[in-house]
């Protein structure tokens, strides 16, 4: 997304070239933070300095460029630690060039080991992430501190998010923003991370600094979007008066940018879209299934890469077949358009990383984008073969976005005006889990042989559908066996059969599946006692179980609801002694309702014993101060998955 919102850099038409103030950094420029050494390592390492500084320069060429400065000393106290860090990686994205990398190791009595120039190897593409610097501090022990810097002259970059927090505590963090007086910049902290102030040096550059004496070490944990939750700060270029007095990178000029290269089509491309959507018949009446006609044609025919493909002619993508997610709105909503369908473009960010900030305008939270249908209330995911219409990503369901929507400016021209609304949060029962099991005793063999009948819904469907016709016999054979098991690799399934598996049915109709098996496992004889493991007829269920203090907040992706009837025949001459042991009832209230429970009931009717189980999910995040309820609704089905029933004869 953000490589439709670039916008070339003005060039200056002065001779304004500034020379930096931090190219020259090295060990000794700042003094050394005091209480450094008070930090209590975690996994053996402690950060006991980290400084950022980015410095806005003009180069002679008249162009913004940006000199990085990145410090860090960490101190190792166990082995463990030592292969952690001893290696260091620099990113090369955007490097004009290094102007200067130093790394030495301190040992324990004080004694310093220089990093050699020769040792510095690069790397290009490195596991895909681009090109490094690397290079490894030779001769480090426990006690010691390792400690390097560097210096680049980077690219331009007008807005950017830099996250702060790791699993190690930092001490003695200081971040330095540093540019011409004449910009101007927003830039907030988030998740705690201390706020910026700002000054000006004796040459009038704006300085903006933000310090923390301490940031504690945080861990990835269950239910949790850990990088969401980290210490972070975004900034954005918003004023360059060089040039103009009129904000920049804002959201108004994002939809400008956006209308340009999405909308504005030539003859030959609204030609080739005239021709594209006569060979799909789509029929006249009802816009839902025409939206869907169109949605599956081009997900079904065009192949929709992650690389980027700069030529996005509409005319050449429907000869190729093949485009890029910017290609892919371009195509859609050009067809929309033509069939005179309502729909708007919106765009979010990340809640798993970045999410969207309706209080921060600019760039940097526009990541993902959708295409809404106001007549229909429904949302498609365009370049995601996955999604169909009606059903939305956990990452941006509840988020804030950017409803874009066409306005005329005068009687030839068109633009994008746009509102910050939020997104829906689709309801637990769209993304169900629901099973009907009959479960026999087959006393001769001692094991349970069951029927079973599982319907899937919205996101826990979609997760089948979307590759379901893609994978070979064997894999699906795989695949039944290890989600449909009795909780134990002691199950043998007999048959089974899928109905409505294709993408098509992604958010249309359920996933239904027929199962006969049988449970190898699930049976134990004592004399005149039967035990049956009729809590793993439900399958094997998650535990969340934390021996720290929980630290982050909860976040459950997409909510979701799970709906169980077991019918256990009892066996000839047998009684049932303990129904009332499979009774459970855990629930957790927000705002005085139950946003969240596990009940099963047990009852005896006959010679069968019918267990309902109703567990939900209805609401995506909770606080942190909820954990301790909620792990308790979490684990209720795991526990539930113990329970045994005991039968004794008559």
């Amino acid at each position: 997304m953000k490589k439709v919102l670039t916008i070339a850099l003005a060039i200056l038409f002065q001779s304004l070239y500034s020379q930096s103030v931090y190219d020259k950094y090295n060990y000794n420029s700042f003094a050394q933070p005091t209480g450094a050494d008070t930090v209590k390592a975690y996994n053996g390492a402690a950060v006991v300095l980290e400084r950022r500084i980015a410095e806005i320069v003009l180069n002679r060429e008249n162009y913004f460029e940006e000199i990085s400065v990145f410090h860090k000393k960490v101190r190792l106290e166990t082995l463990s630690a030592i292969d952690r860090f001893n290696k260091i990686y620099i990113p090369m994205d955007r490097v004009l060039e290094v102007i200067e990398i130093k790394a030495r190791f301190i040992s324990p009595g004080g004694n310093i080991t220089e990093l050699k120039k020769e040792n510095i190897r690069k790397l290009e593409n490195l596991e895909n992430k681009g090109n490094f610097s690397t290079f490894a501090i030779e001769g480090a022990e426990t006690g010691g501190y390792i400690e390097y810097y560097y210096i680049l002259r980077r690219q331009f970059n007008p807005y950017g998010t830099v996250y702060i927090q790791d699993n190690v505590p930092k001490s003695g963090v200081e971040i330095i923003f540093a540019f011409p007086e004449k910009l101007a910049y927003n830039i907030k902290s988030y998740n705690g991370f201390p706020p910026f102030t700002g000054t000006k040096n004796e040459n009038g550059l704006n300085i903006l600094k933000s310090n923390a004496a301490f940031i504690p070490a945080l861990e990835e944990e269950p239910y949790s979007y850990y990088k969401a939750n980290l210490m972070r700060y975004d900034y954005t270029l918003a004023f360059n008066r060089y040039n103009s007095s009129k904000r920049v990178y804002s959201w108004s000029i994002a939809c400008n940018n956006i209308y340009s290269s999405v909308y504005a089509l030539s003859k030959k491309e609204k030609s080739a879209i005239a021709r594209f959507i006569k060979n799909i018949n789509v029929q006249a009446g009802d816009q839902e299934t025409a939206i869907r006609t169109v949605e599956n044609k081009i997900k079904t025919e065009i192949n929709i890469t992650e690389d980027r493909i700069p030529d996005r002619n509409l005319e050449k993508i429907l000869i190729e077949k093949v485009t890029d997610e910017q290609g892919a709105i371009k195509l859609f909503a050009a067809v929309f358009d033509a069939l005179k369908i309502n729909n708007q473009l919106v765009i979010t960010g990340n809640n798993e990383d970045h999410p969207f900030d309706p209080q921060f305008n600019g760039f940097n939270f526009l990541e993902k984008q959708l295409i809404y249908f106001p007549d229909i209330k429904k949302y498609l995911v365009p370049e995601d073969n996955s999604y169909r219409l009606g059903v939305l990503p956990a990452e941006v369901q509840g988020s804030y976005a950017l409803f874009t929507h066409k306005v005329s400016v005068g009687s030839e021209m068109e633009t994008l005006s746009y509102k910050v609304d939020r997104l829906p949060q689709e309801s637990h029962e769209m993304n169900a889990d629901s099973i009907k099991i009959n479960v026999s005793v087959d006393l001769q063999n001692k094991n349970l042989n069951a029927e079973m009948r599982r319907v899937f819904t919205g996101n826990n469907a979609m997760g089948f559908q979307s590759f379901w016709y893609l994978i070979n016999d064997d894999k699906k054979e795989e695949i039944v066996q290890s989600v449909f098991n009795l909780g134990d690799e002691h199950t043998i399934i007999h048959k089974w059969k899928v109905t409505n598996d294709s993408p098509n049915d992604v958010g249309v109709n359920p996933m239904i599946w027929n199962i006969e098996l049988t449970g190898n496992a699930h049976v134990e004889l004592a004399g005149d006692e039967l035990l049956i493991k009729i809590g793993e007829t439900i399958g094997k269920q998650s535990e969340l179980y934390q021996e720290n203090i929980r630290q982050q907040p909860i976040n459950m992706g997409f909510v979701r609801s799970y709906f169980r009837i077991i019918d256990f025949i009892i066996p000839e001459g047998y009684e049932v002694k303990n129904i009332a042991d499979l009774n459970m009832n855990y629930s957790m209230e927000v705002n005085n309702r139950i946003s969240c429970k596990f009940i099963s009931e047990a009852k005896q009717e006959g010679n069968k014993i019918r267990i309902i189980i109703d567990e939900y999910y209805s609401e995506s995040n909770y606080p942190v101060e909820k954990y301790e309820e909620f792990r308790k609704v979490i684990n209720a089905a795991a526990d539930f998955n113990k329970k045994n029933l005991l039968l004794s004869k008559k």
